[in-house]
């Protein structure tokens, strides 16, 4: 069984980190376009999940201004 998503999330790089962030965002632009609003909606849940462990990840404390 794979790690859960927060231990595995907190191994990858910051930015790889941002970029699984960013797609996430560009998913939900996508699906909306689409007109696929409750996925849309759903994507937008993870890219704020994904953002949110960023900013906790200890590791990028010093680098938050940037």
């Amino acid at each position: 069984m794979p790690p859960p998503l927060k231990d595995r999330f907190l191994t990858f790089s910051l930015a790889e980190q941002l970029l699984m962030f960013g797609s996430e965002v560009k998913r939900v632009e996508t699906l909306r376009a689409q007109g696929q609003e409750e996925y849309a909606q759903n994507a937008a849940a993870r890219a704020f999940d994904l953002l949110f462990l960023v900013l906790n990840d200890a590791r990028w404390r010093s680098r938050l201004r940037e």
